[in-house]
């Protein structure tokens, strides 16, 4: 099957491309059985989906260097080929190439690139992974009649904030979706269910689930014009479920709630940093409108740079 599928995709078929991917998203064991044919992918110049290269071995990451370093038109389209693959290979080239770039390439560009796919590198050249390598789906529960009491209210719209997500320390499923955070403790991340589909929320986060309006959220300047009526956040509650296998990204507007994971944006990829140092923040999750108020076109991201005890909330809409 995947033999054929190279085939196809060899004599010009992009809809052998799609199949692929979706076998692969059917069977995580498909990419290692796609290793053999990875250079041919590379001759018919098929740079896309990454995840189609995650398994790929040492040799073909020299082989997809080389081809970087002698520049060329397709030199791009396999940095982004790259950002899918772990391996001192690869991260050595990027590493490399962060401070000399190849040809005409733009460090912040190929930093970007990186970012697309959920890693950078940290301040002692070290690999960071930005997502969890498991996932689990968030299921919606109603709160108690009455709701959640509005503890804090938001400072542009006086709506009651919401709690986007309230993770227990105890429970191994959120242990081990933000392992790669650092954090340890009790998270809860407050947002303003509404002014985030303008702007980047901001929360002090703290380990024994304490959370804040951070003075780092900076408000539009058209909402300053007009004030937003107060509105109640939606009456549900999101809990850790069963585990998405494979590589799941949580961006089904439908039901596509999801405890780490990677981000499947709707829109141009928009990891944000973190506003006290700098530093890229990692991606814990997504609630999607369709869990929340039955709308099916929104979702909320949300991040955490645990150094600085800082979360975010991102929206993106179709």
């Amino acid at each position: 099957m995947i033999s054929e599928l190279v085939d196809r995709i060899m004599a010009g078929d992009d809809d052998a491309v799609v199949e692929l991917e979706e076998e692969a998203d059917d069977d995580p064991a498909v990419l290692r059985r796609l290793r053999p044919h990875l250079v041919r992918l590379l001759d018919a110049e098929v740079y896309i989906p990454p995840k189609l290269f995650s398994d790929a071995d040492e040799a073909f990451q020299r082989e997809a260097v080389l081809r970087i370093e002698s520049g060329g038109r397709s030199a791009w389209g396999l940095v982004a080929t790259l950002t899918a693959v772990r391996g001192p290979v690869v991260e050595a080239a990027f590493h490399r190439w962060l401070e000399r770039p190849p040809y005409d390439m733009e460090p912040a560009d190929l930093a970007r690139s990186l970012r697309r796919y959920g890693w950078d590198f940290d301040d002692h050249g070290r690999r960071r992974e930005i997502c969890a390598n498991v996932a689990y789906r968030l299921e919606p529960e109603p709160l108690p009649a009455g709701g959640a009491p509005a503890e804090q209210r938001c400072p542009w719209c006086t709506s009651p904030l919401w709690v986007a997500l309230d993770g227990d320390p105890a429970d191994p499923r959120f242990a081990a979706a933000l392992a790669h955070t650092g954090w340890r403790g009790r998270l809860r991340i407050l947002t303003c269910f509404f002014c985030t589909t303008y702007a980047t929320i901001f929360t002090q986060v703290s380990p024994d689930g304490a959370a804040t309006w951070s003075a780092h959220t900076t408000q539009p300047a058209h909402l300053k014009k007009r004030k937003p009526l107060p509105e109640d956040p939606p009456a549900v509650r999101l809990a850790p479920g069963a585990e998405r296998h494979g590589e799941y990204e949580g961006h089904d507007c439908e039901g596509g709630s999801t405890l780490g994971g990677r981000p499947g944006w709707i829109q141009d990829p928009d990891f944000p940093d973190c506003p006290a140092c700098g530093k890229l923040m990692s991606y814990i999750g997504a609630v999607a409108g369709g869990d929340t108020i039955g709308q099916e076109h929104g979702v909320h991201f949300l991040f955490l740079h645990a150094p600085c005890g800082l979360a975010a909330t991102v929206s993106q809409f179709d």
